[in-house]
């Protein structure tokens, strides 16, 4: 079995491990320039040398749908912390598969993204992430553990996969089939005929406020019509509502 493993861009460490140790150095100085004892101020240095090289555990939560989430996280950490590679583990099975998800896009490509156990080694020793899916509250759950000082750098992956998530979604402005509520599908359009359709005048009136945001969306944002509404279509099977 291969292990996932993150490689880090230097820079982005020594910025955050620069970031850390101007933050410890200050309150260092500030302890010194204090009231406190010479013994006291070691005990307090020596306190804060053993933090430092603690690992702290994380444990985030995402709503979103599990490949969106998935393929979003994996981008954050790329484009904040580096790339993930897959990395012998040298068990004598033979087995080399990774554990991956696989993330369908509107266009119909598709790429692999790492799932559940990413390593960390630059980040202290056994530090890792483990991504897995929460189906009951559709979350994707962020857990794992690091040295202290490289915690902020997680929360800046966390952001970013938010940001992303709101922003780039691979689902934003597509036609959704859902029949597993985890685990959508992007509709393809392209087949579709384009037929005439012909609606009564009763239909025709009742859709012109659906019909009017669509045409003249600047028409209605100038009148301060919201372009948000929605329109419950009824109907048996076949009678044309999608």
């Amino acid at each position: 079995m291969e292990n996932v493993t993150i490689q880090s861009t230097k820079k982005v460490l020594k910025e955050k491990i620069s970031t850390f140790e101007n933050a410890q150095k200050e309150r260092i100085i500030n302890a010194c320039n204090s009231s406190m004892k010479y013994a006291e101020v070691l005990k307090f240095i020596e306190g804060e040398i053993e933090q430092s090289k603690k690992q702290t555990n994380f444990r985030y939560k995402l709503k979103c749908w599990k490949a969106d989430g998935a393929y979003q996280f994996n981008r954050a950490i790329q484009e904040i912390f580096g790339t993930a590679n897959a990395k012998a583990d040298g068990t004598p099975s033979g087995d080399s598969s990774i554990e991956t998800i696989d993330v369908i896009f509107a266009d119909g490509s598709r790429t692999k993204v790492p799932y559940g156990e990413i390593a960390l080694p630059d980040l202290g020793e056994d530090s890792s992430i483990t991504i897995n899916y929460d189906t009951s509250h559709n979350q994707l759950v962020i857990t794992g553990t690091c040295q202290f000082k490289y915690q902020s750098l997680i929360d800046d992956i966390v952001d970013r996969t938010k940001e992303l998530l709101s922003t780039s979604s691979i689902y934003k402005n597509q036609a959704l089939e859902i029949t597993d509520i985890n685990n959508p599908q992007i509709l393809s359009l392209s087949g579709i005929d384009k037929q005439l359709m012909v609606l009564s005048k009763k239909t025709e009136f009742e859709l012109q406020p659906l019909k009017s945001r669509i045409l003249y969306p600047e028409k209605c944002r100038m009148k301060g019509i919201p372009l948000k509404t929605g329109v419950l279509l009824e109907g048996k099977y076949g009678t044309g509502k999608n």
